[in-house]
């Protein structure tokens, strides 16, 4: 009987070897137990980990936590083959090489939609491929689909569990990166954040109804916005509940959608698209309406908000912890309440320019909390609380006049470019002279002039369609920027793939910021998180 073939137990196989050999091309290093079950591969500041039954599965273990999406596998395996098929001809010369099209991996399928004014997305499908050595993913329109699972619906394309597991993985960064931002929404944006966030993880999930990774993954990020909806204290998401179906979840969406979606990927691709709709329009500021009273702002917001902040957790404790019992707030004193009531107004007033925009939110949702049990005694509170409160004239001019008394004036910076103008001479310091990109879903010539004279650096400005993000990677791969700025936060989840995947493996590696909105304050907070400056 012929011997039945077997898998190399140490990595000599021609995957293997072409492996190691791009790895340790691009500065890696790549080392083995001595029974072969482990791989270590690493980097500058960096380590991946594999095991597995001999040395080539270690290898494909550790790459599979290093490449964690299928965009960047699918780039690095057509290099795999194509350096495979070369070691392939040197080492065997009298047998002809196999084709190198029965080994070249399949086109990966995401979905990618660009935006037509303000009205709902069509969603358009794209093939992730790869151009020339440097692999870099591009995206291209997909032919008419063939494959085996797809059933015409482009919120469920086939991939597999580590797929499925990796594209949680990207969710879940995407709500990290966001959190400052949100924290300073309405709260009818920030429930609108969660029940996107956590339809667009449903839908990932519904495609391995039993493959208990997914379950797992699916509920740690459920738990996690559970958790900022209990800091942020916006009102109910249903869709955060264990056992909600699609059709209760897109009863707690306002507009009810019509017809009611069958499928999470179905609501998922609705509900980015009304925000992308919703924050795309001139002049929005984040659900409120009192951005023309914003300035000027306290020229000292550290002290400014360390003072406010002290005076609500006083009253409902510690910010940084889920309030603990609603009956707190029965407690709380008439005296309380009237303090409650100037600090809800200063906190409103430093909106723009908080310095800590996580613990804003964290203030203003706990005062809310508190409302929950004053009864009348918190009209007044919930009245200052409301996104549509504006006070007549600037809320300096408001909070200097205090009723009864003579208020000690507050010293103010004039505009938002002053209020960021600190972060962004720390950050000009680290980019100044440097090519960067920034993709957006539109286009700001102002933030555009704002960005280039404050960093001093060469900015070019890409629309989100899918042809520019293509040609946008292929620039990437070039090694045409230094530096990415991702505006994505309502695109698509595939465009943030694509330019993550694409500046991780640009040689060399290209920094890749998610800014998560197109504005300047924004631009300055994510720079900062990136670079670790402390906010001021």
């Amino acid at each position: 009987m012929a011997e039945r073939p077997t898998v190399p137990s140490a990595p000599g196989d021609l995957r293997s070897r072409a492996t190691v050999e791009i790895l340790r091309e691009l500065g890696y290093t790549v080392a083995w137990s001595e029974d072969g079950g482990n791989c270590t591969v690493r980097g500058e500041e960096e380590r991946f980990d594999g095991s597995g039954e001999d040395g080539a599965t270690a290898l494909r273990d550790a790459l599979r936590v290093m490449l964690p999406t299928r965009v960047a596998r699918a780039a690095f395996d057509a290099q795999v083959d194509r350096r495979a098929a070369a070691l392939s001809a040197d080492t065997v010369p009298q047998r002809p090489a196999p084709p190198v099209m029965r080994d070249r991996p399949r086109p990966q399928v995401v979905t990618v939609s660009e935006s037509r004014g303000l009205g709902p997305r069509s969603p358009s499908r794209m093939v992730v491929t790869t151009v020339g050595s440097g692999a870099a993913p591009i995206l291209r329109p997909a032919p008419p689909p063939q494959t085996a699972g797809y059933d015409g619906d482009v919120s469920r394309v086939s991939v597999s569990v580590d797929e499925a597991l990796s594209d949680l993985s990207a969710v879940r960064a995407r709500v990290e990166d966001a959190v400052a931002e949100v924290s300073l929404m309405a709260p009818s944006l920030q429930r609108a954040h969660v029940l996107a966030w956590i339809t667009r993880a449903r839908s990932i999930e519904e495609q391995f109804p039993t493959e208990r990774q997914v379950q797992h993954t699916t509920q740690t990020i459920a738990r996690r916005l559970t958790h900022l909806c209990k800091i942020w204290w916006p009102g109910t998401v249903r869709a955060l509940q264990l056992h909600t179906t699609v059709e209760q979840a897109a009863r707690n969406v306002e507009p009810a959608p019509r017809p009611i979606p069958r499928r999470w990927g179905e609501l998922a691709e609705l509900l980015e698209s009304r925000l992308e709709a919703i924050v795309g329009q001139p002049g929005f500021d984040d659900g409120w309406l009192d951005g023309a009273a914003q300035f000027p702002a306290p020229a000292d917001r550290v002290q400014f908000f360390a003072r406010l902040r002290a005076s609500v957790e006083r009253v409902g404790g510690a910010l940084g912890q889920p309030p603990v019992d609603r009956a707190d707030s029965v407690r709380v004193s008439d005296g309380d309440v009237q303090e409650l009531v100037d600090v809800a107004q200063r906190l409103r007033w430093l909106r723009s320019s908080a310095p800590d925009p996580e613990h804003w939110g964290a203030a203003i949702g706990r005062i809310r909390f508190l409302i929950t049990g004053l009864g009348d005694r918190g009209l007044a509170l919930k009245s200052v609380l409301d996104p549509a409160y504006r006070p007549r004239g600037t809320w300096h001019e408001t909070l200097a006049r205090g009723p009864g008394e003579e208020a000690a004036p507050v010293p103010t910076v004039g505009s938002e470019s002053e209020v960021v103008a600190e972060l962004f001479a720390l950050e000009r310091a680290r980019v100044s002279g440097q090519r960067v990109l920034l993709v957006a879903h539109r286009e700001d010539d102002e933030l555009r002039e704002r960005l280039r004279e404050s960093l001093g650096v060469e900015l070019t400005w890409c629309v989100s369609g899918a042809r520019n993000v293509d040609d946008a990677a292929k620039s990437i791969a070039r090694g045409a920027y230094d530096v990415v700025l991702g505006a994505t936060a309502f695109q698509e989840h595939g465009v943030d793939t694509v330019l993550s995947r694409a500046c991780a493996l640009a040689v060399p590696k290209v920094r890749y910021v998610r800014v998560n909105r197109p504005r300047l304050a924004a631009c300055a907070r994510a720079l900062a998180r990136e670079f670790g400056i402390p906010s001021t």
